[in-house]
């Protein structure tokens, strides 16, 4: 399959106008690498300047399009000059045709590192803007973009940053802005802690989404399906990947956590410590310990806060139970550690916008893995953030002439991840097809029969367990008992409380036994 490279530079003082630099690159050496939690990644690569023609400065900007989608932008923040060759005859400058330009720079979110809060109506005053209450988390992001920062005029902040959450459904959310001179990274992670996950794109548009709409549209496979996306999302297609390798790492393993708060004078009667140890933890992987020290700050004063915060450490989640699921992993645990490469022609198209789904740093990709199953399990299988990518372009098509991309990924959780993200994924459990734990399997199906507007009653192939199902009709969740109930999982019934529509597209998830 043939793909179309291009890469293109905008210079500083020539706004609007992008010249394609294509045939000037030297694709060998260009490789773009982009970053979880927004934090910009970098770009290089040698540009080929026979002619003695060319210039380039500081602050342009770059974008690598692929099949005519821009996959990434940024600025140019190093120009260096070399020649080709380590000794090159300079008799006649102008005959020197083996000169070289390197380009070194970042990507657009460096931009939340750049800019800081300024209240140019009221720039002397130390307290911060408020937003009033009852808005929501896009609203108030909008706002900051606006009338607190300022930006790029072609940085869009307004086409994906909807309204996603409200203030008021946050338990103490604060009504203000951080003081003037803060940072546009600290704000943001501010409202990142409510459970949004934010970056600038390569089209430099600001993105806000809810945690749970960043997963991918695909997963990887050791066998591979290779199907196109479903036009509802029902269900992921598989791909292959190479150069796969998959470590389990407890550099970061803390199961015993100490956290003190309150006075910092022993002996007055207001020190308070708080401890969380996870025992199973520690008799299997040892015992492996973590202290903090928080004396007088807010949140760690009394004995709750100190408690809460030693079993987010260990547990994940301040309670260590989410919404009736099994205790979070938190760092009591081993984590996993993924490397792997892709190539951009296997991607799936995403239905929706006929584009090829890329992956974006910070998005849950699962893994299902059949030649790596533990003894006596079917599948490996665990869903994890890609941390970080890059694009690079190893060879040259002998058939067309054009590049081919190579995308390398490393996906893992690591301690300083929000808590959320673990709960999340803790929640996903049931969702993902391969899951395998002691002779139980989730799996993915159609549902039958075809709806005809009027049936209520579904089946699944096959009973399942009881209180496992989840039920997606269009692509779009069902709920119980407002939606459905199960009214017999021994054979695989539900029962819907309103017919679905002629046509609709019904796809189940559920946990069945496998011996």
């Amino acid at each position: 399959m043939s793909i179309d490279i291009s890469i293109k530079i905008q210079f500083p003082d020539s706004p609007g106008l992008w010249d394609d630099i294509t045939n000037l690159v030297i694709f060998s050496t260009a490789k773009f690498e982009s970053q979880m939690s927004a934090m910009p990644g970098t770009f290089e690569f040698a540009i080929s300047d026979r002619s003695q023609n060319e210039g380039f400065v500081t602050g342009s900007q770059i974008r690598l399009y692929i099949d005519g989608e821009v996959v990434y932008g940024g600025y140019v923040t190093q120009v260096g000059r070399a020649f080709a060759f380590p000794v090159v005859d300079t008799t006649e400058p102008t005959a020197v045709d083996s000169r070289q330009w390197l380009l070194r720079g970042v990507d657009y979110n460096t931009l939340f590192d750049r800019r800081v809060t300024y209240d140019a109506d009221n720039p002397l005053s130390s307290e911060g803007l408020t937003y009033p209450k009852n808005t929501d988390i896009g609203a108030s992001i909008r706002r900051l973009c606006r009338d607190l920062l300022i930006l790029p005029s072609d940085l869009d902040y307004t086409t994906y940053v909807p309204s996603v959450i409200g203030i008021t459904d946050v338990p103490e959310a604060a009504g203000a802005y951080l003081e003037q001179g803060s940072k546009w990274r600290d704000q943001m992670d501010e409202f990142a802690a409510w459970g949004i996950v934010y970056y600038i794109n390569a089209a430099k548009q600001l993105v806000v989404k809810k945690l749970e709409d960043f997963e991918a549209r695909w997963q990887f496979s050791d066998v591979p399906n290779d199907f196109a996306i479903p036009p509802g999302y029902e269900w992921k297609p598989t791909i292959g990947m190479r150069e796969f390798s998959v470590t389990e790492d407890a550099t970061m393993l803390i199961n015993d956590a100490f956290i003190w708060g309150g006075s910092e004078w022993q002996g007055t009667g207001s020190t308070v410590l708080g401890r969380a140890t996870n025992d199973e933890s520690v008799a299997l992987h040892n015992l492996w310990q973590y202290a903090e020290t928080h004396f007088a700050e807010t949140g760690f004063k009394l004995q709750s806060g100190v408690d809460a915060r030693a079993s987010v450490i260990v547990n994940g989640a301040e309670t260590g139970i989410v919404e009736g699921h099994l205790p979070n992993r938190g760092a009591s645990n081993p984590q996993a550690m993924i490397r792997c490469a892709w190539f951009d022609h296997n991607i799936p198209v995403d239905p929706g916008t006929q584009k090829r789904a890329w992956l974006v740093p910070g998005m849950l990709m699962t893994f299902i893995l059949y030649s790596l199953r533990p003894p006596g399990k079917t599948a490996f299988a665990t869903t994890l953030p890609l941390r970080s990518q890059t694009i690079s372009f190893p060879s040259i098509d002998s058939t067309t002439g054009k590049p081919i991309v190579r995308f390398d990924g490393f996906f893992s959780l690591q301690l300083q991840d929000w808590h959320w993200l673990w709960v999340y994924l803790r929640t996903k459990k049931g969702l993902l097809p391969g899951l395998i734990s002691a002779g139980i399997t989730s799996v993915g199906q159609p549902l039958a029969p075809a709806p005809d507007g009027a049936n209520k009653t579904f089946y699944f192939p096959s009973g399942f367990i009881s209180g496992s199902s989840e039920v997606y009709v269009n692509g779009v969740r069902y709920f119980m008992p407002n939606q459905y109930v199960e009214s017999n999982a021994e054979i695989g019934e539900i029962l819907f409380n309103v017919a679905p529509p002629v046509g609709a597209q019904i796809f189940g998830f559920a946990d069945v036994t496998t011996g």
